[in-house]
């Protein structure tokens, strides 16, 4: 039968979901691609109570192996992550159902806050959640979240959920770590999804991006520079605010690659330059770079329109992607970068 990834897939999704009945493979949904993140991230165990729009991340944690813990309460469930986060320093999870249930766990999501301890909190909701159309206890979930959250944000594609859990991770544990929260209808943990590109794209960063430079990184980002034929590299009004036009430009004439702006980043590039090609997201037309760039470095620029997102057909499918921020939450903004290097010191 045909293999539910491709060879190029983490072993972690392989061993997890290769599930099989009656001989065909059983289609991945929303909720195993969350459940499969999460223990690719380290998680052993979730604290819950059951309620509305968790049924689907029940079933996809009993598969996989993914240890539940009930609660009598959302603030329970909530005070359990938060102590798991300060006391071993490793992201503590709690799963909560929508409406009054969210507003119960906020409280141990607010402990967690004042103390800088890392927390994922995941909230369920109703199919057709954010329309406005009444479904149970409909309330704005991330925005009642947000003021106590490093990263807080909906779900609205089940192909994104493990890049959004990379992404929660990363805010919930670097700089002075904290709460995150991810609102995720039942109806997006039910979807049937894709092999998405960020799954099965090599992540060399690891799960957490780090506020210095990482030798190790510096080495395999010099490995893959070199290996490129035809690299490419974006500069953004970063490189402009951290001053940093001179080291780019010295960076490019000693290894011969090429620079570009998105467009209203002008100053990125502060003189006339050989090896500056031009502008791209222009409405009035760009020069031919980006969908044929195997490499692409985006330094202090940010993934948007401008750069086609960074998907194909926009860039090409095996294109790598290095960037450098000196904003730590900024290096999983947009897309999972095949490395990441922070240039602000510890």
């Amino acid at each position: 039968s045909t293999p539910l990834y491709s060879s190029a897939a983490s072993d972690v999704y392989k061993r997890q979901y290769a599930v099989r009945q009656g001989g065909g493979v059983v289609a991945l949904t929303g909720a195993d691609l969350l459940v499969a993140e999460l223990k690719r991230q380290g998680v052993a165990w979730v604290a819950t109570l059951c309620g509305n729009g968790l049924n689907p991340f029940y079933v996809a944690c009993r598969r996989a192996g993914l240890r539940l813990i009930d609660t009598h309460n959302e603030q329970a469930a909530a005070y359990m992550a938060d102590a798991y986060g300060r006391l071993t320093g490793r992201v503590g999870v709690c799963a909560v159902s929508s409406g009054v249930a969210h507003l119960n766990a906020l409280t141990g999501v607010a402990n967690a806050f004042f103390d800088g301890a890392p927390l994922l909190l995941i909230t369920g909701a109703s199919a057709g959640y954010g329309a406005g159309r009444g479904v149970f206890q409909e309330m704005d979930q991330v925005a009642l979240a947000a003021p106590l959250c490093k990263f807080a944000t909906w779900v609205s594609r089940a192909s994104d959920l493990a890049f959004l859990v990379r992404q929660a991770f990363a805010a919930a544990t670097s700089g002075r770590p904290g709460p995150v929260h991810l609102t995720i209808p039942i109806d997006i943990l039910e979807s049937q999804v894709d092999t998405p590109r960020n799954l099965v794209k090599k992540v060399y960063m690891g799960a957490v991006p780090t506020e210095w430079l990482d030798p190790k990184v510096t080495s395999e980002a010099a490995k893959v520079i070199g290996r490129a034929q035809r690299p490419l590299l974006i500069a953004g009004s970063g490189v402009f605010y951290a001053g940093g036009q001179g080291a780019m430009m010295r960076f490019s004439e000693a290894s011969a690659i090429p620079i570009v702006t998105p467009i209203w980043d002008r100053g990125a590039v502060e003189r006339p330059h050989p090896n500056f090609l031009g502008v791209v997201g222009a409405a009035s037309g760009e020069p031919r770079l980006l969908a044929d760039a195997d490499l692409i470095i985006l330094a202090g620029a940010r993934v948007d329109y401008r750069i086609g997102f960074l998907t194909p057909p926009a860039v090409r499918e095996d294109a790598l992607i290095i960037r450098i921020d000196r904003d730590v939450h900024e290096l999983r903004q947009g897309i999972e970068p095949d490395l990441a290097l922070s240039v602000s010191p510890a």
